[in-house]
């Protein structure tokens, strides 16, 4: 009787032993969420047993990146759909990544990203009349402003967080307003762009906005020097022929330029009696940033930038001479004093 209920005890011992060390299968499943998931938002990646403490794992999110946890959150930097992958292993001294068992899962994650649009109060305003932009972007925050107006005019408002926008515009014409909407924190990899919208500028710039620029311009100036700075091909011909092959003269074009209070300059030319030149007519923009004048650039003039402006100092630049040859960009800077 002994021996039996030894021999009981024993397969007992023997039983309990098998079962504790029997494995739980490596069957593959997990759960994502949330999913479908917006750019930057964390996914949690939740393997579905519970029991299972000795397996290794590797996910695979698709998007070339990995996790050997057994709980694993990841984010995805780009929309679009990603195929996930679970594969376990019960060998829980397995080397990460290789020979883990061919047990896989998968799953599909749908990442959504920022949506770009916004609207205007109006779109006919008079000029320096406020326009407010509101913006009607999803997912995003950091935007990009910017416009182009047919006059030649732009801005770019470079990246901020403020999400809406208002603006003034100092001269007439027919605006192109843009916007770039960005997922903060993708350095541009999860953008959108919105449709542009068109504003209308109407009249005339206020007449004090340019009064003081235009009263320091009235009258005689000389000119110091008339430079030309050549970029690129330098033999182009036409109007990029200017001076020939770039070639800085050795003197000023120039004597004097005069203008006046009705509109109109006067170019002397250095050469010459000093008592012939040329005419033209002249204006400065709302800003009080250009003058405008049909004497100086070929063929017809051209919009020259005040670098530099006072009493006695006037610094002009041309944006650019050759437009008509891109090989052959050519700027002219004019230095004159009264």
């Amino acid at each position: 009787m002994k021996k039996l209920i030894y021999s009981l005890g024993a397969l007992t011992f023997v039983s309990a032993i098998a079962l504790t060390s029997c494995k739980k299968p490596a069957d593959p499943g997990f759960t994502a969420a949330p999913s479908p998931a917006k750019v930057g938002e964390n996914i949690t990646f939740t393997d579905n047993e519970a029991e299972r403490k000795n397996a290794s794992y590797v996910w695979e999110f698709g998007d070339g990146t990995r996790s050997y946890d057994r709980v694993a959150t990841h984010a995805y930097w780009t929309p679009g759909t990603y195929n996930a992958y679970q594969i376990v292993s019960n060998n829980k001294n397995a080397e990460k990544g290789k020979g883990l068992e061919k047990n896989s899962a998968v799953t599909v994650i749908t990442i959504t990203g920022p949506t770009a649009s916004f609207t205007a109060s109006s779109a006919s305003v008079a000029v320096n009349q406020p326009v407010t932009f509101t913006n009607t972007s999803t997912d995003a925050g950091v935007y990009m402003w910017s416009y182009m107006g047919d006059n030649g005019m732009s801005w770019n408002g470079g990246s901020t967080t403020n999400k809406n926008l208002t603006l003034t515009f100092s001269a007439a014409g027919k605006y192109m307003v843009y916007l770039n909407a960005d997922v903060k924190g993708s350095m541009g990899t999860s953008s959108a762009n919105a449709t542009p919208v068109e504003i209308t500028v109407t009249g005339a710039p206020s007449p004090t906005a340019n009064a003081a620029v235009r009263g320091m311009l009235y009258g005689k100036w000389t000119f110091v020097s008339d430079n030309i700075e050549v970029a690129g091909n330098s033999s182009a011909t036409g109007p990029c022929l200017w001076p020939a092959n770039g070639i800085q003269p050795a003197n000023p074009l120039h004597s004097t330029i005069t203008f006046n209070d009705n509109n109109t300059v006067w170019l002397v030319d250095a050469n010459g009696n000093q008592t012939t030149g040329s005419s033209g007519t002249w204006g400065v923009d709302a800003t009080g940033s250009y003058v405008m004048m049909t004497v100086l650039a070929l063929p017809l003039g051209g919009t020259y930038h005040i670098e530099n402006i006072s009493a006695t100092a006037l610094t002009l630049k041309v944006k650019e001479i050759c437009t008509a040859e891109p090989l052959a960009s050519r700027t002219r800077i004019l230095i004159m004093s009264k």
